[in-house]
């Protein structure tokens, strides 16, 4: 039996167009937020994304479990298959999701010459595809060697060590296959705020958003989708951005319209510097968010004093 692990519903449905002869997991998550430390697919490992989904998204746990922990179980049955391939794009969301299957699949034997991976576009997504080019997708595919998934398994322990300086150094040395990881892991290490500012790459943004135009909710998570390039975030992770600096940096009037607060005026126009205290133990990898500051200049991050 093949199995082909799918990024998402979307890619799923142009995927099931084509009668591949394998069969399908969908992988529901987004180990780019939040704490996914401990052994993957493990009862510890479920239980903390249930917190954290139900904490941030109001996901409660029974839905977690019917949308995710049921379909991302299935790999745990893949030690027999035939050949593996994984479907993930080249962003960092895509990237992150993309090493765990892959630092998991690497702890199973039988599968260490089973695995290949999709290259797609670097500025063009799954869902972007039509549905006859699914095929080109799948014969294009680079099949990997033992030494790309012990790269990979490698990768996972670093990215999710609370020492952010022992995973940059390993992020230039990945193996050949991984051709977008470099890029995406750069708008990883954004993640974490400025020394200056006390925001992040992100949250300036949103600032900036506001700035110049009359937003609504939904008019400000598009302007967010449309400027974005490696992230690969969607509705749900900018609206969760949102809320995260509001209403210390940022307010809704009673028209709906975000406004900056005071305080947000300050910080974006460089006069004060952001207080993230309240964000501090926000997971970014393994390592907390207000450990960390990213220096623009040398691309990487430096421990805060």
């Amino acid at each position: 039996m093949d199995y082909h692990i799918l990024n998402g519903d979307s890619s799923y449905i142009l995927w099931k167009q084509n009668n591949f002869s394998a069969e399908p997991i969908i992988f529901r998550e987004m180990l780019v937020e939040g704490d996914c430390r401990g052994k993957l697919l493990s009862d510890a490992f479920f239980t903390s994304r249930r917190h954290y989904f139900s904490y941030n998204y109001t996901i409660s746990p029974a839905e977690y479990d019917k949308l995710s922990t049921s379909e991302l179980l299935k790999i745990t049955e893949i030690k027999d298959a035939h050949e593996v391939v994984l479907w993930f794009e080249y962003d960092l969301f895509c990237q992150i999701n993309m090493m765990s299957v892959l630092a998991y699949i690497a702890t199973i034997e039988s599968l260490t010459d089973k695995v290949s991976i999709i290259i797609t576009s670097s500025n063009k997504g799954l869902g972007e595809y039509l549905p006859e080019e699914y095929q080109k997708l799948y014969n294009d595919r680079i099949a990997l060697e033992s030494k790309d998934l012990k790269y990979a398994l490698l990768f996972w322990k670093k990215y999710l060590s609370e020492d952010v300086n022992d995973l940059i150094p390993y992020i230039h040395q990945h193996t050949k296959p991984f051709i977008f990881l470099e890029a995406a892991m750069r708008a990883h290490l954004e993640r974490f705020p400025s020394e200056r500012s006390g925001i992040n790459k992100l949250e300036r943004r949103l600032l900036k958003f506001i700035n110049e135009s009359n937003l609504t909710k939904h008019q400000l998570v598009g302007a967010m989708l449309r400027r974005q390039t490696w992230e690969g975030y969607g509705d749900m992770q900018y609206e969760n951005i949102i809320k995260s600096i509001q209403p210390l940096l940022i307010k809704e009037n009673e028209e709906g319209i975000f406004e900056m607060t005071s305080l947000g005026s300050a910080v974006f126009r460089g006069k004060q510097k952001f207080d993230d205290a309240s964000l501090h133990y926000t997971y970014i990898g393994g390592a907390r968010r207000g450990d960390y500051y990213f220096d623009e200049g040398k691309n990487l991050v430096v421990e805060r004093k």
